[in-house]
């Protein structure tokens, strides 16, 4: 094997690892890289199976529920989450995720109290609301004089069962509730926050066409309203915050009224209510869940979900600045391989 022969070799070699390294970092800078972990407290619609856990699978009930979420598959943020490249995990997970963790408990209000105690007084057991939530997240870092990541994304959502369940007429009282989560998130160290409003909770099977749905849709117009206001409030009087909003409302409101548009065909029914009819008197095919927004009387399919989640990310894009990743693996792959032509071009001109 002649020398230059060998030189081409070892530079093709050497040239290819650089490259190889090359394409790795590229790939690497396409994940989005706003956050590193992230940090979830709210009730059912983003229980990733807390609630399962706590219960030993009593609740949910509805046998069609998908590893104990309130859905048939899983909930928004748990499509979210992997689009911001983080995996958190079930705060009731025996192993927890350096991605953060889902404090979200089914049944949860906006206070200190929890629906699943009302309607499920067989078990004997008294279920936290959004306050205990965060303080789970909050008491260790207090009794250990640490500070929460301001890097992370805090995430809440809450309010929904106040008004379906609890009897709250008066719409300041979750919204004060959400913004005091801020508030005690906000003084252990938390920066970045995503919130979400509600959607027209008198559209849900459970009261639609009922004398109950024009009075909980004025009251998620009221609870929306009100947040809008908070979250303008928080942003303007905290230092170094920054709250994004998500519109849920607007986003249901359009599929309900053009559900062909996202891919459904069955807006006001259940599908487990569809299911359970079928069952009963017998079908020739069973109703696909992809197509319906409701999985049961108040929560979405996880094919809503997923729309949904997409209208969280839309919001993170435009409210929080993507982290650029390093370039210094890139500029050291273009300048080793500038020397390697250099030497390769020394070696032949000596040959």
């Amino acid at each position: 094997m002649s020398r230059i022969y060998s030189s081409h070799l070892a530079f093709s070699t050497s040239l290819l690892g650089l490259l190889t390294v090359g394409t790795v970092s590229v790939q690497a800078a396409s994940l989005d890289s706003r956050f590193n972990q992230i940090f979830v407290f709210s009730d059912s619609l983003s229980d990733p199976g807390n609630i399962s856990n706590l219960t030993g699978g009593a609740v949910p009930e509805n046998p069609l529920s998908f590893d104990g979420r309130f859905s048939n598959g899983p909930v928004w943020i748990e499509y979210l989450s992997p689009k911001l490249g983080l995996n958190p995990s079930a705060f009731t997970s025996p192993v927890q995720s350096s991605d953060g963790i889902n404090y979200s408990l089914g049944g949860a209000t906006s206070g200190s109290f929890n629906i699943i105690n009302i309607l499920r007084p067989d078990i004997p057991v008294v279920f936290p609301g959004l306050t205990q939530e965060l303080n789970y997240f909050i008491a260790p870092l207090l009794a250990q004089n640490q500070s929460a990541n301001s890097d992370a994304l805090y995430v809440v959502f809450a309010g929904a069962n106040d008004y379906l369940f609890g009897g709250v007429s008066d719409p300041t009282i979750p919204v004060n509730n959400v913004s005091q989560a801020v508030h005690s998130l906000y003084d252990v160290g938390a920066r970045n926050f995503l919130l979400l409003n509600l959607p027209g909770l008198g559209n849900t099977p459970l009261v639609l066409n009922s004398d109950f749905q024009d009075p909980l849709n004025q009251l998620t117009v009221a609870h929306n309203f009100y947040l809008s206001s908070a979250v303008n409030g928080l942003n303007q009087s905290l230092t170094g915050v920054n709250i994004g909003l998500v519109d849920i409302n607007a986003t249901v409101n359009s599929i309900l009224q053009n559900p062909g548009e996202f891919g459904l065909t069955n807006v006001t029914d259940s599908w487990s209510n569809a299911v359970a009819v079928c069952l009963e008197v017998g079908c020739e095919e069973f109703p696909n869940p992809d197509e319906y927004f409701y999985w049961d009387a108040v929560h979405p399919t996880t094919a809503a979900h997923e729309i949904l989640a997409d209208v969280a990310y839309s919001t993170v894009q435009s409210q929080f600045a993507k982290v650029p990743e390093p370039t210094s693996t890139l500029a050291l792959s273009a300048l080793a391989v500038g020397f390697l032509f250099n030497q390769v071009s020394s070696h032949r001109r000596k040959n």
